[in-house]
């Protein structure tokens, strides 16, 4: 059973049903050692804070979840997805995003790690999509396997245990989300 890290911008945990049942999923279905962090936000200087569903912290790589509660048919390409013919972006960029600023913020400690974008959708949804995005879409049920297979990391990725890095990754992520910058209280007047 994988631990949960609780995050402080995550309130409550989970935002969602779904997303709450993809974390039970997960941590049901994944290794101790492992740490699943749901629902935080981390904010670059100059940009708006990005919500990451979740992030895992696992044996051989960090993966970025989305979970999308997309019911029916999902098809598309790089640019453009069509969920029940409905025009949608493809969310698998903003998902990459997240990745390149999840091993920003997480400097040197990730510099050898991989960062895997990943989207789970409900079980159910027939999956067309085409693309270089393809292989990064996973229905709820095969989600667990998907994420312990070492194929689905980037070749020059493979083969790293990070086994002992899994505390020091955890503990530079709550580094950020504790990370507060206390000023000198001002005075206006007699307030």
């Amino acid at each position: 059973m994988a631990r949960v890290i609780y995050t402080p911008s995550g309130g409550d945990g989970p935002v969602g049903s779904f997303e709450a049942l993809v974390l039970e999923t997960l941590r049901m279905a994944l290794p101790h050692a492992w740490g699943l962090a749901p629902n935080f936000q981390l904010k670059q200087r100059g940009h708006d804070a990005l919500e990451y569903d979740i992030v895992l912290l696992a044996r051989h790589a960090l993966f970025v979840i989305e979970a999308k509660e997309w019911y029916g048919r999902l098809t598309g390409d790089d640019q453009e997805w069509l969920l029940n013919h409905t025009p949608r972006r493809c969310p698998m960029w903003t998902v990459n995003h997240k990745c390149k600023v999840l091993r920003t913020e997480l400097g040197a400690l990730a510099s050898h790690v991989a960062v895997v974008p990943v989207m789970v959708v409900p079980e159910g949804t027939a999956i067309q999509v085409g693309g270089s995005w393809s292989g990064s879409v996973v229905r709820l049920g095969q989600l667990a396997a998907w994420l312990q297979d070492e194929q689905n990391i980037p070749l020059n990725r493979q083969g790293d245990d990070l086994t002992a890095q899994i505390g020091p990754l955890e503990q530079a992520l709550q580094g950020k989300w504790a990370a507060r910058q206390r000023q000198r209280r001002r005075r206006v007047g007699s307030y």
